[in-house]
């Protein structure tokens, strides 16, 4: 059996994608009624760390992808994107990775927007994570689905008329950070 802990963020904003996180460990974490045999979940067992990203071409479009049935959940949803920051990689190191992987593009510009702690329910379990959030721009001649096993679909989309359904984090996202994805991605087509 583990003994009780906790696990210490700190971020501060960068000159790169916005925002350092360190993690430190303080302790051991009591793995509670987690047999010993099987390894803690992220999200699950602790809280898990994420960067969110909602990739723009600065006209006013963002680039989204369908979830398929062998992505972990959201199975048909169209998602912004996002991933886990592994023990080890820097928010930053993770933003550019997961970009790459899930869209084939790199990192143009990008804003941290803020963060949200993301409460779900997985098999009847409530599951916890912390997200980064970020804008960021990408070119829109360079892109395509480098996760075609998890997702059936990648598009651009005008931000003013997104396909349905959306993964079920997205309205709390949009919500969230309203102004500025309004200021961002509605004005530039005034001038337009």
């Amino acid at each position: 059996m583990r003994s009780s802990g906790f696990l210490a963020i700190k971020a501060h904003v960068d000159g790169d994608c916005g925002v350092t996180v360190n993690t430190e460990v303080c302790g051991a974490f009591d793995s509670g009624s987690i047999p010993d045999s099987r390894p803690m979940m992220k999200g699950e067992d602790y809280i898990g760390l994420a960067v969110t990203f909602c990739c723009h071409d600065g006209k006013g479009n963002i680039l989204l992808s369908k979830r398929g049935p062998k992505a972990r959940d959201e199975h048909g949803r169209w998602d912004c994107g996002g991933g886990s920051v592994e023990y080890g990689d820097s928010a930053a190191d993770t933003l550019r990775k997961e970009i790459s992987e899930e869209y084939l593009t790199d990192v143009i510009d990008a804003q941290f927007i803020g963060y949200r702690d993301v409460f779900r329910e997985k098999e009847g379990k409530v599951t916890h994570w912390l997200s980064l959030d970020f804008l960021v721009l990408v070119d829109p001649h360079k892109w395509g689905n480098g996760e075609p096993h998890k997702l059936d679909d990648v598009r651009w989309f005008p931000f003013h008329s997104l396909p349905e359904p959306m993964h079920s984090q997205w309205p709390k996202f949009a919500e969230k950070y309203a102004d500025t994805l309004s200021e961002k991605l509605l004005t530039v087509r005034g001038g337009q």
